[in-house]
């Protein structure tokens, strides 16, 4: 099994996020929405993946956010087939869809995963489970026909062999090697409730030493860390007493236990705003899925790109989101190949026919209006697809097998998870060269970086001076550049780094600016990032600093100092040798360079020696791209940054034409003012 990382939520679904009365708690679910099971014995070996300049990118840009944004063009369909959203742009060139339905937020309980039809176990991931570590015929009952008691089809809530390090923290780990508890409800955070409740079916060794005393270790380092056990006797199964079924009954009363109850008893399939709230809400997060799923295949090998024509097959198990994912992909690629190669030229990519079979319960979904959905049928013969993708979003991995007349080598499963024990990685690849960019805002090649500046910032257009900056970083010349504050100098490296596949390093003067940023680009729900600063603990600087260079961050704010520390620059240098890069270095603040760089802040005046000689751009003897950017400096201050940087000979300069600012209003007033004070060292004004 791997763990995969992807999900997109629409924005009128984050605003409703946003102002529900307990924000992070509906952030925490769909955070875990973004986290899948995919199996393929394919694609569940990293080492057969082959990078891929386009590929490569894409992948990275579904898993910028836990979750993320829909695509400006899923947004627009999505208003376009159920007219619950309405596209709006303000005066400064902000686009939002917002839900038109006052009752849009009463379903957020759409993002509860329940499947009220019963449903297969999968055997692979269950019975075979509990063989391999040789559990007992008593979990088997437990899982399937006890716990169901407490309401039905709970048992979909049920984590199987989860292992304990995970629980009680890696710091714990050589205390509990190969460790794992039988089950483990694990609910959302919610003020009153514990973490969780570990539920262990013991046998009669367990009243035998050492085993006691083991169980009791475990279960104090498990309660150290909020997390209630109830251990029960496999002669108690049957008939669990009073006082342990009133534990696991007491955290059961947690509201998402409730509202997961009531949408397994009243299932919002079977009205017709329910359906539709629910493909709003969960098509994004399958169609995420599906994307991450077919590059993966590409990449892998599965799908052959040379091929005349492939032909796919899309077992939507509840959910609908197929088709609709394999066209916006497509849209994507097209954009992004028409700005890489050169002339413009399109990826040619096989011609895709795309076959969907769908449960009867969902055959009225509005998604698949227009596709000619085929009804499921497990004896069905999918062997002669190229790619069979099957996919679940309300089921976990421990429901439903593969189809019967599927080749396992190109069928991909893919279910919702309860929790993962790693952590999201990124894609990595050399620089990559943009040899069709736009020059400025008039060229008609601007509308294919559009499509990606409405993607992730939902801005309709570029200001003078981005694309300007962007072309040239795409391009690899290092601009140093000038945008008055408020033109959205961030925005052009923000942009230019998620059309790249490598890290980022972005050099701030302050600390509350390198915070600042960092949740700027998580307001807009790209929380790759992280910061190091001395506001952070010596573990924090550690940890942080151990995850970006491991590519489970994209984005870095550092200061110009933190570039001298050796420690610091062995790290970022050891990248190349586990096959990763950067993609750019960002002197946001550029200024500085010159005004303080000479003075007080030396570390200024080595950061192109530094990223030259520590940041890997990919490409043996070739420099990563540098950026420059201020929202205050003259043509010589930004010479004297070119120079300092060591950028003179490779690096353009980039001013706006005018510097107007006509939302700033100046206006002088007499007044007269009188000294005050023994010395007459203080003013005092009168109107």
């Amino acid at each position: 099994m791997t763990e995969f990382f992807a999900g997109h939520i629409l924005q009128g679904v984050s605003k409703n996020i946003e102002n529900s009365d307990n924000k992070n708690y509906w952030l925490e679910i769909t955070n875990n929405l973004s986290k899948f099971y995919c199996q393929n014995p394919t694609i569940n070996n990293s080492d057969l993946e082959t990078e891929n300049p386009i590929f490569s990118v894409l992948d990275n840009q579904l898993s910028r956010g836990l979750p993320t944004l829909a695509t400006i063009h899923i947004e627009r369909e999505f208003e376009r087939i159920f007219g619950l959203t309405k596209e709006r742009v303000n005066e400064i060139g902000s686009i939002t869809f917002d839900f038109e339905d006052v009752h849009s937020s009463t379903f957020l309980k759409c993002l509860i995963l329940a499947e009220p039809r019963t449903q297969e176990l999968n055997t692979e991931n269950t019975y075979n489970n509990w063989e391999d570590h040789g559990g007992s015929p008593f979990e088997k009952y437990f899982f399937k026909d006890i716990f169901s008691r407490y309401g039905q089809n709970s048992n979909q809530l049920l984590q199987l062999q989860r292992t304990l390090p995970s629980i009680v923290g890696k710091q714990n780990e050589e205390l509990f090697v190969n460790q794992n508890i039988d089950f483990l409800v694990e609910l959302p955070a919610l003020e009153g409730f514990k973490s969780g409740i570990i539920i262990e079916i013991d046998g009669s060794q367990h009243k035998l030493e050492p085993q006691i005393t083991k169980d009791k270790r475990r279960d104090f380092f498990a309660d150290q860390n909020k997390y209630d056990t109830v251990r029960i006797w496999t002669t108690e199964v049957e008939n669990i007493p009073n006082t342990k079924a009133d534990k696991i009954q007491n955290y059961l009363r947690h509201s998402y236990f409730q509202d997961f109850q009531n949408n397994i008893q009243n299932p919002l399939y079977k009205t017709d705003s329910g359906l539709d709230y629910l493909q709003l809400y969960l098509s994004p997060i399958g169609i995420t899925r599906v994307q991450k799923a077919i590059l993966k295949a590409f990449k892998s090998g599965i799908l052959n790109c040379n091929a005349e024509k492939l032909n796919i097959a899309i077992i939507e198990r509840d959910i609908p989101c197929g088709k609709i994912a394999i066209d916006d992909l497509l849209l994507q690629i097209k954009n992004l190949s028409i700005l890489q190669n050169e002339n413009g030229k399109e990826l040619k990519l096989p011609n895709i026919n795309v076959s969907i079979f769908n449960t009867i319960e969902f055959a009225n979904a509005k998604l698949n209006a227009d596709n000619h959905c085929q009804t499921y049928n497990s004896n069905f013969d999918f062997r002669n697809f190229d790619l069979v993708i099957d996919i679940s979003v309300l089921n976990y991995a421990t429901f439903l097998n593969r189809p019967t007349q599927s080749l396992a080598q190109n069928t991909i499963v893919i279910r919702s998870l309860h929790y993962t024990e790693n952590s999201r990685k990124f894609n990595f690849h050399k620089f990559i060269k943009y040899e069709n960019v736009p020059k400025n805002l008039a060229d008609d090649r601007a509308e294919n970086l559009n499509f990606f500046l409405q993607s992730f910032f939902r801005k309709q257009n570029f200001r003078e001076g981005q694309i300007e900056i962007l072309s040239k970083a795409l391009q690899k010349r290092n601009p140093i550049a000038l945008l008055p504050t408020g033109a959205g100098k961030s925005l052009t490296y923000q942009v230019a780094s998620l059309l790249q596949a490598g890290l980022i390093i972005v050099i701030d003067p302050i600390k509350a600016l390198m915070k600042d940023q960092n949740e700027n680009l998580k307001s807009v729900f790209i929380d790759s990032t992280t910061y190091i600063n001395s506001t952070l603990s010596a573990k924090e600087k550690v940890e942080n600093t151990t995850r970006y260079i491991n590519g489970e961050y994209l984005f870095a704010f550092v200061s110009p100092e933190r570039f001298v520390i050796d420690d610091f620059r062995n790290k970022i240098a050891s990248i190349k040798a586990s096959n990763k890069n950067f993609a750019f270095c960002v002197i946001d603040e550029a200024h500085c360079v010159s005004e303080w760089g000479h003075d007080f802040r030396t570390a200024y005046l080595k950061l192109g020696d530094n990223s030259r000689a520590f940041c890997f751009s990919g490409h043996i003897g070739e420099n990563i791209p540098t950026l420059g950017l201020t929202g205050t400096a003259s043509f010589d201050v930004l010479s004297d940054v070119q120079r300092e940087v060591g950028l003179q000979n490779e690096s353009d300069i980039i001013r706006p034409e005018k510097l107007e600012r006509v939302e700033l209003k100046f206006k002088v007033k007499n007044i007269h003012a009188t000294k005050i004070g023994a010395g007459n060292d203080f003013w005092t004004l009168n109107n």
